[in-house]
């Protein structure tokens, strides 16, 4: 894959994005004041951003993204992101994120009211707008 600038600032951007949106409906939808994403997650969702863009006709700019978290119970989706408004999509991604439910956060966070990780795992679906027929699943 090559490094292109322009499209590794724009993943960037659509990455500090998703982040805002996870932040802003962490009350809402988690009831919890504050969320903590940890930064390999947005690492590793930038990579991954990158690789499933690349062979797209359009780059990371044809995509539409969903963010969902899975809190064990349910898939909650957290809002979407057309990456360029301007361009007619021709992807679409859904991230389904993860809460941290193992090892010392949950022990810590009991004496810290109202917080909530995510893991650095995550599942993307893939679906190209052009083509019925492909379908890309990866959990990471």
């Amino acid at each position: 894959m090559d490094d292109d600038p322009l499209e590794e600032a724009l993943c960037a951007e659509t990455v500090s994005n998703m982040s805002d949106v996870l932040s802003e409906s962490s009350a809402e939808l988690l009831g919890s004041s504050r969320l903590v994403v940890p930064h390999v997650l947005l690492e590793r969702i930038s990579q991954e951003l990158l690789q499933l863009a690349a062979a797209e006709p359009c780059g990371l700019r044809g995509a539409i993204i969903d963010v969902c978290v899975d809190n064990t119970k349910t898939l909650q989706s957290f809002g979407q992101i057309s990456v360029d408004p301007d361009i007619v999509p021709t992807f679409h991604l859904t991230f389904s994120l993860r809460l941290d439910l193992g090892g010392l956060w949950p022990k810590f966070t009991s004496r810290l009211r109202n917080s909530v990780k995510l893991s650095t795992g995550f599942t993307v679906l893939k679906r190209k707008l052009y083509s019925q027929e492909e379908v890309y699943v990866e959990e990471l």
